[in-house]
């Protein structure tokens, strides 16, 4: 099972609030950024599920879709608990 620690970070705009998440691997207890990405109008989880997808950090299963296209593991818990990664927010 992958580790991965990620930091997020509120910013108000004008109009509007940027979020920002930093994604770590952890490997041999040394965090290495895998991704920096910031979005609008999502939520904290979804927008670090967005980065591991855009950084190809887990296995093409780990983002199939139920048959009413919400995601299968949508919370750290599932993917925990499904033995894909273990996704801890610091």
């Amino acid at each position: 099972m992958k580790t991965f620690i990620y930091t997020y970070t509120e910013k108000v705009q004008r109009n509007y609030m940027l979020k920002t998440v930093e994604v770590f691997r952890v490997i041999k207890n040394k965090p290495m950024l895998l991704i920096r990405m910031s979005e609008t109008f999502v939520s904290e989880f979804q927008l670090v599920w967005m980065a591991l997808k855009e950084a190809k950090a887990l296995p093409r299963h780990a983002f199939e879709r139920h048959q009413n296209g919400h995601p299968k593991y949508g919370a750290a818990w599932l993917m925990k608990e499904a033995g894909i990664a273990d996704v801890i927010r610091i």
